[in-house]
């Protein structure tokens, strides 16, 4: 693997992991407005 194959994947990995808090966010705001 050589550094830029491993810089996409890092982007893709940071890219995701905000996506991902903002969901698990999202859910338990609507999990909270429920309860």
């Amino acid at each position: 693997m050589d550094i830029k194959e491993q810089q996409e994947t890092y982007d893709g990995f940071m890219r995701w992991t905000k996506y991902g808090l903002i969901g698990v966010i999202a859910i338990l705001l609507v999990l909270a407005a429920i309860a």
